[in-house]
């Protein structure tokens, strides 16, 4: 079953922290390029490189072939059963909706990214004008 986000939780997200994710989404786009490239072999690797056990389970569910909606259950469910702090769970909301959008080949980097700064807040509005 699919919860609402908790926005109070994103909102109270530092202003540095959320400045930090910007990069972190640059990052994202740069791995959607790899993936284009390089296919399912390009996420196989970014798993073993060490990253966040999320992240690692998260593309564990494409790498695998989950169906998209099941993997919106499966990845919301481990967020909301989490205790996370805001930052944290900023960015594992950042990387659940990154995933979703990279299971659909046709979302563009431009899209994906305007819809990723958009968690971050009119603080960061500035973003979408660069």
């Amino acid at each position: 079953m699919y919860n609402e986000i908790d926005w109070c939780k994103i909102k109270n997200c530092p202003f540095d922290e959320r400045k930090k994710l910007v990069t972190y989404i640059d990052e994202l786009i740069e791995l959607k390029h790899d993936f284009e490239k390089d296919g399912i072999l390009c996420l196989e690797n970014y798993i073993e490189s060490g990253t966040d056990m999320f992240e690692k389970v998260a593309l564990t569910f494409i790498v695998q072939g989950y169906m998209p909606e099941l993997c919106r259950t499966m990845l919301y469910n481990l967020i909301f059963s989490s205790e996370l702090e805001p930052p944290t769970y900023l960015r594992y909301v950042i990387f659940a909706e990154f995933v979703l959008m990279l299971q659909k080949e046709e979302t563009g980097d431009c899209m994906i990214k305007m819809i990723l700064l958009s968690y971050l807040g009119i603080a960061c509005a500035d973003e979408f004008l660069k």
